[in-house]
């Protein structure tokens, strides 16, 4: 028994002594490993991809680069002539005056109406790429009346009045400024009109007088205009115009 005993104490302190020596029982030491890091095969393949671009746009760049700088390099080592255009100021005027003669009108007029207008055009041959009407105001006639009256009863009052004194051609004016006014008379000579309000106010008539206006229509004519030269009538008005302005055929 003894014998098996040592023999087992023999085996136990060769088996630590052999554990001790390959280093089972030294503690791991901290600090930062030298060791290549694990890589999965996808990520290697992305790594090798990108490496592979990257060198191809270096290489593209540096052609690039070079390529430019002899361009640059070879022009300026050649003369070269540089044409500068100058401005014309008459031929710039010639053709602003041929765009505008091309979209251009002369207007003509005016005229007392249609018929007029177009007897003028055919006696000088001319065709009217348009025409229009329009209207002013000339001095008129001139009226004698009895003043305004506030009210429909004053108006009663003094058409009363106005036939006591003798007077029954009168009529009332029914719009404008002088609405409710009566009116005494229409004269086309001013000295006549004042001739007879003098005459009313010796009746005791207080009247007064002013001019009218009237609306006279007038006609124009459009045309081109290249036939200015043919057109050497002083009887009508030639103005600028734009033809496009105007709406053709009304």
């Amino acid at each position: 028994m003894r014998f098996f005993f040592l023999l087992l104490c023999l085996a136990n302190a060769v088996w630590f002594f052999w554990e001790l020596h390959s280093g089972v029982f030294n503690a791991p030491t901290s600090g930062d490993s030298t060791a290549p890091p694990i890589l999965l095969v996808s990520e290697r393949e992305n790594a090798r991809r990108g490496a592979a671009i990257s060198a191809i746009v270096d290489r593209y760049s540096q052609r690039s680069l070079a390529s430019a700088t002899q361009e640059v390099s070879a022009f300026f080592s050649q003369p070269h002539d540089l044409q500068i255009t100058q401005r014309d100021p008459q031929a710039e005027d010639s053709k602003a005056r041929e765009n505008r003669d091309r979209s251009g009108c002369l207007r003509i007029g005016p005229f007392a109406d249609r018929l007029e207008m177009r007897r003028w055009l055919a006696a000088k041959s001319l065709t009217a790429v348009d025409s229009y009407s329009d209207e002013f105001t000339v001095p008129g006639d001139f009226q004698v009346y009895f003043p305004p009256a506030r009210d429909a009863e004053q108006l009663r009052i003094n058409k009363m009045m106005l036939r006591a004194k003798g007077l029954t051609d009168f009529w009332p004016i029914p719009s404008g400024d002088l609405k409710s006014a009566l009116s005494l008379g229409v004269f086309t000579e001013k000295s006549r009109a004042i001739l007879y309000r003098d005459q009313l106010v010796k009746l005791g008539i207080v009247a007064a007088v002013r001019q009218r206006n009237r609306i006279r229509p007038v006609w124009y004519a459009l045309i081109r205009q290249g036939v200015v030269d043919r057109l050497q009538d002083d009887a009508v008005t030639v103005t600028d115009a734009d033809c496009r302005s105007h709406r053709i055929g009304e």
